[in-house]
């Protein structure tokens, strides 16, 4: 349970990231 656990929180951590990455990216091209 716990590794699923500790999957799931770095999966949101990467999704969180690659969302703040994207909106940063089409800020600065546009």
């Amino acid at each position: 349970m716990s590794v699923l656990l500790l999957e799931a929180i770095i999966f949101v951590n990467w999704a969180s990231l690659l969302t703040i990455l994207g909106f940063w990216v089409t800020e600065y091209i546009l």
